[in-house]
């Protein structure tokens, strides 16, 4: 869970570097609330990882080291959207498998959260809105999972 922590703030800071404004905060907030929750998982929760959660936080770890040596947030930002987008297909997954473990209004309101956040946006660029719409695009792609699942269930 911490690699999410990573991939939200490095799509925070490039926001805000790139003149989000207050359509940053979302990304920020949730950011924050991602390392939170991992630090109460660390101590209350799960203790192992998975080899993917490793590849994800690797690849988590390299999109700051690309924008590092780029000195431009655009690669890093679509390398946080690839990972993010890869690791949805695990809770995609587990949603077609398992459709009642997971929240099909978690999800749904995640979703409204990101379609404010990118009206809330000062500027409009890659850098500042692609992460944003595919976090909309992925929640509602398990949402519908999620309500497709459920009704071939009953």
């Amino acid at each position: 869970m911490v690699y999410l922590g990573v991939l939200q703030s490095t799509a925070f800071v490039a926001q805000i570097v790139k003149g989000a404004g207050a359509g940053a905060w979302a990304m920020g907030i949730t950011a924050l609330a991602s390392f939170i929750i991992s630090v109460l998982a660390l101590f209350k929760g799960e203790k192992k990882f998975s080899k993917l959660d490793w590849g994800f936080f690797a690849s988590a770890l390299l999109a700051i080291l690309l924008w590092w040596i780029t000195k431009e947030p655009l690669l890093s930002v679509i390398l946080v959207t690839i990972t993010d987008a890869l690791a949805s297909l695990l809770t995609s997954y587990k949603s077609y498998y398992k459709p009642l473990e997971e929240s099909a209004t978690y999800f749904a309101l995640s979703s409204i959260k990101w379609i404010a956040g990118i009206f809330a946006l000062n500027t409009y660029v890659v850098v500042t809105w692609l992460y944003p719409a595919s976090l909309i695009v992925t929640n509602s792609l398990i949402v519908l999972v999620l309500i497709i699942r459920r009704s071939h269930n009953r």
